[in-house]
């Protein structure tokens, strides 16, 4: 496994064992069926965070009303940032109300989902 992939899991058990936020891993890529390997089929959208989910209790930024949002965590390796594709779906999500994280650790996930619930983010 990858490092970005140790870093995912740890994300994962540390968000994932609160009682305001529900993850799930999305896959994106391309792959070859078994079966018949001239077909390619494609997952995901590009740009699509690793984890998406729901956060519950962030404030909303229009309106101030607490409530649940969309979560969008996007795992990196330390010292990597956004590609293209990934800035601009972090930018749709975010005009769209959502809570987007991008954690190089567990301690940064965490860190960023409780300045979301103090709605600093």
């Amino acid at each position: 496994m990858t490092l970005e992939g140790d870093i995912q899991n740890k994300v994962r058990l540390a968000l994932g064992s609160r009682p305001d936020v529900r993850l799930f891993r999305a896959s994106v890529g391309r792959y070859r069926l078994l079966t018949r390997p001239e077909q390619v089929i494609k997952i995901g959208t590009d740009g699509q965070a690793d984890l998406n989910g729901i956060i519950q209790g962030v404030p909303c930024p229009n309106c101030g009303h607490h409530g649940s949002r969309r979560l969008e965590v996007e795992i990196k390796r330390p010292g990597k940032n956004l590609d293209p594709d990934q800035v601009k779906w972090r930018e749709m999500m975010l005009r769209f109300g959502a809570v987007h994280i991008t954690a190089h650790s567990p301690e940064e996930a965490i860190q960023a989902i409780e300045q979301a619930l103090h709605g600093e983010s």
